[in-house]
Protein backbone atom coordinates (compact mmCIF):
# COMPACT_ATOMS: atom_id res chain seq x y z
CA UNK A 1 0.00 0.00 0.00
CA UNK A 2 1.14 3.78 -1.06
CA UNK A 3 0.03 6.35 2.13
CA UNK A 4 -0.65 9.82 1.19
CA UNK A 5 -1.47 11.60 4.32
CA UNK A 6 -4.43 10.07 5.64
CA UNK A 7 -5.58 8.75 2.10
CA UNK A 8 -4.48 4.70 2.00
CA UNK A 9 -4.64 3.16 -1.75
CA UNK A 10 -3.48 -0.07 -2.73
CA UNK A 11 -0.86 -0.62 -5.20
CA UNK A 12 -3.29 -3.39 -6.45
CA UNK A 13 -5.86 -2.88 -9.24
CA UNK A 14 -8.97 -3.25 -7.71
CA UNK A 15 -12.26 -4.51 -9.21
CA UNK A 16 -15.22 -2.55 -10.64
CA UNK A 17 -17.44 -3.32 -8.05
CA UNK A 18 -15.16 -2.84 -5.04
CA UNK A 19 -14.76 1.06 -6.60
CA UNK A 20 -17.96 1.70 -6.82
CA UNK A 21 -18.67 0.34 -3.23
CA UNK A 22 -16.26 2.59 -1.78
CA UNK A 23 -17.58 5.44 -3.04
CA UNK A 24 -21.12 4.36 -2.15
CA UNK A 25 -19.62 4.35 1.25
CA UNK A 26 -18.12 7.89 1.05
CA UNK A 27 -20.95 9.15 -0.11
CA UNK A 28 -24.08 7.23 1.90
CA UNK A 29 -25.59 5.71 -0.81
CA UNK A 30 -27.01 2.06 -0.82
CA UNK A 31 -24.40 -0.15 -2.80
CA UNK A 32 -26.73 -2.83 -4.34
CA UNK A 33 -29.55 0.31 -5.47
CA UNK A 34 -26.43 1.82 -7.51
CA UNK A 35 -25.41 -1.53 -9.21
CA UNK A 36 -28.79 -1.88 -9.80
CA UNK A 37 -29.33 1.11 -11.88
CA UNK A 38 -25.58 1.19 -13.71
CA UNK A 39 -26.21 -2.41 -14.41
CA UNK A 40 -29.82 -1.51 -15.89
CA UNK A 41 -28.23 1.08 -17.78
CA UNK A 42 -25.29 -0.71 -19.11
CA UNK A 43 -28.05 -3.45 -20.83
CA UNK A 44 -30.49 -1.21 -21.93
CA UNK A 45 -27.27 0.40 -23.76
CA UNK A 46 -28.02 4.16 -22.60
CA UNK A 47 -24.42 4.26 -20.88
CA UNK A 48 -20.86 2.84 -20.69
CA UNK A 49 -18.07 2.69 -18.12
CA UNK A 50 -15.13 3.34 -18.96
CA UNK A 51 -12.05 2.59 -16.56
CA UNK A 52 -8.63 3.77 -16.17
CA UNK A 53 -6.54 3.22 -12.84
CA UNK A 54 -8.88 2.79 -10.13
CA UNK A 55 -11.33 5.34 -11.62
CA UNK A 56 -14.60 4.61 -12.50
CA UNK A 57 -16.51 6.52 -15.52
CA UNK A 58 -20.14 6.16 -16.07
CA UNK A 59 -21.23 7.84 -18.96
CA UNK A 60 -25.34 8.15 -19.37
CA UNK A 61 -27.19 9.08 -22.43
CA UNK A 62 -29.50 12.73 -21.87
CA UNK A 63 -30.26 12.44 -26.10
CA UNK A 64 -29.05 15.27 -28.78
CA UNK A 65 -25.19 14.70 -27.83
CA UNK A 66 -25.43 15.44 -24.12
CA UNK A 67 -24.50 12.85 -21.61
CA UNK A 68 -24.31 13.08 -17.58
CA UNK A 69 -21.23 12.23 -16.24
CA UNK A 70 -20.31 9.90 -12.89
CA UNK A 71 -17.29 9.41 -11.12
CA UNK A 72 -16.59 6.73 -8.75
CA UNK A 73 -12.76 6.77 -7.82
CA UNK A 74 -10.20 5.04 -5.34
CA UNK A 75 -7.43 6.71 -6.94
CA UNK A 76 -4.73 9.08 -5.18
CA UNK A 77 -4.95 12.07 -6.06
CA UNK A 78 -2.06 12.18 -8.81
CA UNK A 79 -3.19 9.22 -10.33
CA UNK A 80 -6.75 10.31 -10.13
CA UNK A 81 -5.50 13.69 -11.78
CA UNK A 82 -4.70 11.32 -15.11
CA UNK A 83 -7.54 9.14 -14.95
CA UNK A 84 -9.62 12.47 -15.43
CA UNK A 85 -7.43 13.41 -18.51
CA UNK A 86 -7.51 10.17 -19.85
CA UNK A 87 -11.35 10.73 -20.01
CA UNK A 88 -11.43 13.63 -20.98
CA UNK A 89 -9.49 12.50 -24.14
CA UNK A 90 -12.05 10.31 -25.02
CA UNK A 91 -14.82 12.10 -24.69
CA UNK A 92 -13.42 14.74 -26.75
CA UNK A 93 -12.58 11.78 -29.35
CA UNK A 94 -16.49 10.88 -29.46
CA UNK A 95 -19.39 12.58 -30.52
CA UNK A 96 -20.79 13.93 -26.82
CA UNK A 97 -21.66 17.31 -27.47
CA UNK A 98 -22.10 18.30 -23.91
CA UNK A 99 -21.31 16.64 -20.23
CA UNK A 100 -23.42 17.54 -17.59
CA UNK A 101 -22.55 16.14 -13.99
CA UNK A 102 -23.30 16.86 -10.15
CA UNK A 103 -20.63 17.52 -8.46
CA UNK A 104 -20.17 16.74 -4.66
CA UNK A 105 -16.52 17.22 -4.33
CA UNK A 106 -15.58 21.28 -5.43
CA UNK A 107 -11.71 19.38 -5.90
CA UNK A 108 -12.95 17.53 -9.04
CA UNK A 109 -14.61 20.93 -10.46
CA UNK A 110 -11.20 21.96 -9.75
CA UNK A 111 -9.20 19.56 -11.34
CA UNK A 112 -11.37 19.72 -14.58
CA UNK A 113 -10.67 23.59 -15.27
CA UNK A 114 -7.00 22.46 -14.68
CA UNK A 115 -7.14 20.19 -17.67
CA UNK A 116 -8.70 23.06 -19.50
CA UNK A 117 -11.77 22.24 -19.67
CA UNK A 118 -14.39 25.01 -19.08
CA UNK A 119 -17.15 24.45 -16.21
CA UNK A 120 -20.07 26.25 -16.95
CA UNK A 121 -23.38 26.78 -15.09
CA UNK A 122 -26.04 24.00 -15.77
CA UNK A 123 -28.72 25.19 -18.17
CA UNK A 124 -30.49 21.27 -16.87
CA UNK A 125 -31.76 21.99 -12.96
CA UNK A 126 -30.86 18.24 -12.27
CA UNK A 127 -27.73 19.47 -12.59
CA UNK A 128 -24.77 21.78 -11.11
CA UNK A 129 -22.42 21.74 -13.37
CA UNK A 130 -22.41 21.36 -17.26
CA UNK A 131 -19.13 21.51 -19.67
CA UNK A 132 -19.48 21.91 -23.54
CA UNK A 133 -17.02 19.82 -25.44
Amino acid sequence: KESYGNYEHSTLIMNPSDIIRKECEKQNADFNEVMIKIFALLKKKLAVLMRQNDSLLLVTQLGDGDVELHLFTQDPPLTLFKSIKYFIDQIRNSDIRAVYGRAMNQSIIDVLKRLGVKIEKSDKPEYNWKATV
